[in-house]
Parts: structure tokens; C-alpha cells; sequence
């Protein structure tokens, strides 16, 4: 099966993502890669991963093929 998991880079996003991949799933992620906390860190977690930079609230998204959707991205703060 074919899946996407949005905030692919932050620490739940990408432990979720690699557990998909080791059970035979293709996995693509997206994130902003925003600097809310260390972008380093974020590109330490998305390493060995298909993570695309994608900002969901102006990219176009396409979810053709697509079997399922994880949504984890998400800005704390935002009102």
C-alpha cells in the first residue's frame, strides 16, 4: 500500500513513517521542514526516508494513488 505521512520530519511523523517502510509499505512524507525547533534535527530524523518539502497550507497536493494519509503536521501556537 501506498501512504502519506504529513509532519514526516518531527519525531512521531518519522518513527511512523520508517515503521510503515519495514513493514513493505511505500511511504512518502511531507513536511515544511519550518524552524519551529531544530531544522538539523528534523533532517537527522527525516534521513533514510522519502521526505518532500511541502508546506500543505499553500503547495498543491496530490493524493492520487494514495491509500491512506497519516496527518501529523501541525504549528503549535497557531490561533
Amino acid at each position: 500500500m501506498r501512504f502519506v505521512v504529513t509532519g514526516a520530519a518531527g519525531f512521531i511523523g518519522s518513527h511512523l513513517a520508517q515503521a510503515l517502510v519495514e513493514r513493505g509499505h511505500r511511504v512518502t512524507g511531507w513536511d515544511a521542514f519550518t524552524d519551529y525547533y531544530d531544522v538539523a534535527l528534523k533532517e537527522e530524523n527525516a534521513s533514510g526516508l522519502h521526505v518532500e518539502r511541502l508546506d500543505l497550507a499553500v503547495d498543491d497536493i496530490d493524493l492520487s494513488d494514495v491509500d491512506g494519509v497519516f496527518h501529523l503536521a501541525g504549528q503549535p501556537g497557531v490561533s
